[in-house]
């Protein structure tokens, strides 16, 4: 049996100001620092498409990045070795940015633009067993992923976690170019801000990660007929469920991963 994942997940959207050059300094400084954490086993960057899947409507927009770290346990994010990470002085283009800011007369425009709570969540999750059966595609990369957050009354989330497990994900998987599924549950540890900032509860319950074989899948009419056609099951869970978010991304390439070790 494949061993469950633990994600840490910044979610973010970057002014477009700094978008380009936020990109770099994740994918040259600030992925390859926190890969050198002991803990912080591998990382994924996704960004969203333009794709607009069945049942998504503007007020369903997620975040446009997500970084996807795998870490050993939720305790990693506790640790003295991320806690250091954390609390030294900025690197060389964060500290830029804030003497270009404060130069100007602009004060921390920095922080606000980039760390303001508006613009990110960080989130550790936790993958629940799959019950359903797994798939033996693999597509080459990118990856491209279509992501559901959810958020359920807890009164009928028994009901809720039966039917997804039970109904809706092995239906999803008979679509074509649906390859493979993790449903993830947010942790208890989940609530990570950083130095500085408020800890936000505005953080989903639920988070469901489909692979599928190019973005464009959910625009087909077999899901649409899908989501069209709802069992019984689901249209008696619907009141007690609310999506918070649905997101198409596609993995962005992985400069680090091609750094000698």
């Amino acid at each position: 049996m494949t061993a469950l994942k633990t994600l840490f997940i910044p979610m973010q959207d970057y002014a477009a100001d700094i978008e380009d050059e936020t990109n770099r300094w994740f994918d040259r400084d600030h992925v390859p620092e926190r890969l050198s954490c002991e803990g912080f086993l591998g990382c994924e960057r996704f960004q969203l498409t333009d794709i607009q899947p069945a049942g998504w409507t503007s007020r369903l927009r997620w975040y446009k990045y997500l970084n996807m770290y795998s870490v050993q346990s939720p305790s990693v994010l506790n640790s003295e070795a991320y806690r250091l990470q954390t609390t030294q002085p900025p690197g060389r283009w964060v500290a830029r940015n804030l003497a270009h800011d404060e130069a100007a007369g602009m004060g921390n425009l920095y922080s606000k633009r980039f760390t303001a709570r508006r613009w990110s969540i960080r989130s550790l999750w936790s993958q629940r067993p799959s019950t359903w059966p797994a798939s033996t595609v693999a597509m080459p990369p990118p990856r491209a992923l279509y992501v559901v957050l959810r958020d359920v009354d807890p009164a009928h989330e028994e009901a809720f976690n039966r039917f997804q497990d039970e109904e809706a994900i092995a239906e999803l998987l008979t679509c074509p170019g649906f390859l493979r599924c993790e449903r993830y549950e947010i942790s208890s540890e989940s609530i990570l801000p950083m130095p500085g900032e408020q800890a936000s509860l505005d953080q989903p319950r639920y988070m469901d990660v489909y692979d599928i074989e190019t973005p464009e899948i959910v625009t087909n009419p077999v899901f649409w007929n899908m989501h069209c056609a709802p069992s019984e099951r689901a249209i008696a869970l619907a009141p007690h469920v609310t999506v918070r978010g649905i997101g198409v991304y596609m993995q962005r390439p992985s400069p680090w991963a091609l750094r000698p070790v």
